[in-house]
């Protein structure tokens, strides 16, 4: 489509921006989006070699875009590796974090700290493919039993001890309690045009 437009001769100054989408969890009502935006590419740098060799000349397009896109976005090698890069970067977080100086608000910070933990294990999918499947059998029990005792990684974080403490529990208590009635309100308010609309859209997906 893009060498095209171009050879229909309507546009001589095309550019192409690789532009990188990251989630940071694409199931969850209200993740967060972060766009990258990468270095334009300048279609007219390919016009020339397209002439004389269109499939060649799309293919070298391809490959000289493939690396660009990677380094704009967060690349699992293999996705078996996904649940083991989940876990390392919630125990890793706040150690990098800190250490870094980076800012849990940063979306930039988020994704070099998930890039940062990514590359590791794509290297040592490579290199040591045993001992990530053993860290993935140690990490995926230490969050199971986490998850049947209902608690939390950063409970056991040294950088958050100082908040395990009844002045903290009573604080964080007498807070839901005062804001409560706003959450009740809120949850009303957009529980009933959810409920509304799904409802609407049943019956007319029955009726078509």
């Amino acid at each position: 489509m893009i060498m095209g437009i171009m050879e229909s001769g309507k546009l001589d100054d095309l550019i192409v921006v690789p532009v990188g989408i990251n989630y940071t969890d694409t199931s969850q009502f209200q993740g967060t989006l972060f766009c990258n935006v990468g270095k334009p590419i300048k279609m007219i740098d390919y016009m020339a070699a397209y002439k004389e060799a269109p499939a060649k000349t799309m293919n070298q397009f391809l490959a000289d875009l493939t690396p660009r896109m990677k380094e704009l976005i967060v690349h699992i090698n293999h996705q078996r590796s996904e649940e083991v890069i989940e876990h390392l970067e919630e125990v890793c977080r706040l150690d990098y974090y800190k250490h870094k100086k980076y800012s849990l608000r940063n979306l930039e910070h988020d994704f070099n700290f998930s890039n940062y933990i990514v590359d590791i294990i794509n290297k040592a999918e490579e290199t040591q493919p045993e001992k990530v499947k053993e860290l993935h059998h140690k990490t995926a029990h230490y969050f199971s039993v986490l998850k049947k005792h209902n608690l939390k990684d950063w409970l056991f974080s040294p950088h958050k001890q100082h908040l395990i403490n009844y002045g903290i529990f009573i604080l964080r208590l007498l807070f839901l309690i005062a804001t409560l009635p706003i959450y009740l309100r809120g949850l009303i308010a957009s529980y009933l045009p959810y409920k509304l609309t799904d409802i609407i859209t049943k019956k007319k997906v029955e009726n078509c």
